[in-house]
């Protein structure tokens, strides 16, 4: 009902404001030409029967041509599927959170800041995939703590819905690691004298086999057209900027910057804007990580998963790694599906400040002494940002030729060294008062 109320919102303000209802981007029409093109019988293509990878989105593309299959408005089809999409993410981030705390009231505060988030009802209602991938991310990560444990087929879930996510935003492809990462640390924390059997090797190997058959044909098509496994968009926004870039080209200190300080960077800014969607909920996002990584050491603990904490942090290092570092794109469109895991977590946080402050959370020398070094950290990220901006500057020169940051004007240096003080004295303000609290 919130979805709906929110959506029914943006409608009317987006009439009011342009006069007319329609799609937020050029890259909308541009999937929508693809989709138009695939269901009437002309291929995967921009111009009719002239196939090409060029869209980042092969999944929303295929969904999309729906639409035109049945034979409905596509402005109204795209923002139906849209919304139907942001209804089921707001559900899965509740069922994540239920199974994490058995507090229904928690589940459900966490589903409603989810469904009254800006961004994502602008990416519902934008004719963009970001509907699309913030669904099966949120939905990928459910499955997975329901059977990342499991034997048999059902520990494939997730690599299956996680690949599909790729398919619809390729930085989704991260969380198919991710997921296996936390897998691998799972067994080997409790199943240690089983892992390195053949039939657990094989099981592994599984995994990485199932990826290899679903995205297949995407890579042989992305290859058949442009002489390349990537899409042409991926060579347009990335080039060399990527690691893999700079690997084909035997550029090693481009190599060396994209694995430093570009996902540094990524990870400064995404969390900036996290941050930024609703500040209030910064302390305790941190707050809820200790929680869920405490749980985790937890040997009693039902759900031994690490999975939100790995693709929260991770993510935007690996799109550092991998992608281009200058923006988020228009309504931070890359990261949507940070959003669910930035307020599921943060409400764990919040709905846990009673049992920090009676002790109950926090109570080892080594927990205390490690509020200390929290405290440390907090004090010492300021003290890098009130005289940083030297260096800052200094780096950019030393690493612009060799990535997306190429060209910078000083205007363009005042605008990105005040991102990183932004999230960085949000992260540091998160740091002191969550030690002072403990």
């Amino acid at each position: 009902m919130i979805v709906i109320v929110a959506s029914c919102f943006y409608l009317y303000k987006e009439k009011t404001v342009a006069g007319d209802w329609g799609l937020a981007l050029d890259d909308s029409w541009i999937h929508m030409v693809f989709s138009r093109n695939l269901a009437t019988g002309h291929g995967f293509s921009f111009n009719p029967d002239e196939p090409v990878s060029g869209a980042t989105s092969p999944l929303w593309v295929f969904l999309m041509s729906l639409v035109f299959v049945l034979g409905t408005s596509p402005i109204w089809g795209t923002k139906f599927i849209g919304a139907i999409l942001f209804m089921g993410s707001c559900f899965f981030v509740y069922r994540i959170t239920l199974d994490l705390t058995s507090d229904k009231y928690s589940s459900f505060f966490a589903s409603v800041l989810v469904a009254l988030s800006p961004y994502l009802t602008w990416g519902a209602l934008s004719g963009m995939e970001t509907a699309l991938y913030t669904f099966l991310s949120t939905f990928g990560i459910w499955v997975h703590l329901k059977c990342f444990r499991a034997y048999g087929i059902r520990r494939y879930l997730p690599t299956l819905i996680f690949t599909l996510s790729g398919l619809a935003r390729p930085e989704c492809f991260l969380l198919v690691a991710f997921s296996w990462i936390d897998i691998l640390i799972y067994d080997l924390r409790f199943r240690k004298g089983a892992i390195f059997t053949i039939r657990s090797i094989l099981g592994y190997l599984l995994h990485p086999a199932i990826f290899l058959v679903m995205t297949a044909p995407y890579f042989l098509f992305n290859y058949r057209t442009t002489g390349s496994f990537f899409p042409s968009t991926f060579a347009a926004k990335v080039g060399s900027g990527g690691l893999f870039g700079a690997l084909f080209s035997g550029n090693i200190s481009a190599a060396i910057t994209t694995l430093t300080v570009k996902p540094l960077y990524m990870l400064l800014v995404s969390i900036m804007v996290l941050f930024k969607s609703n500040p209030l909920l910064v302390v305790f996002f941190l707050l809820g990580l200790f929680v869920i990584v405490k749980r985790y050491a937890s040997p009693t603990a039902e759900v031994l998963s690490l999975i939100l904490p790995i693709a929260t942090v991770l993510y935007p290092l690996g799109m550092g790694v991998f992608a281009h570092v200058l923006s988020l794109g228009q309504s931070h469109r890359y990261i949507h599906n940070l959003f669910p895991l930035f307020y599921l977590i943060s409400t764990i946080g919040l709905f846990s400040v009673w049992r920090f402050q009676t002790g109950e959370l926090v109570t080892s020398k080594r927990e205390k002494r490690g509020t200390t070094y929290i405290l440390g950290a907090g004090a010492l990220l300021i003290v890098c940002l009130l005289f940083g901006k030297p260096l800052f500057v200094w780096i950019v020169g030393l690493i612009g030729p060799h990535t997306a940051l190429t060209h910078l004007s000083p205007r363009d240096l005042e605008f990105y060294w005040g991102n990183l003080v932004d999230s960085g004295f949000g992260i540091s303000l998160m740091l002191v008062v969550t030690a002072l609290s403990f």
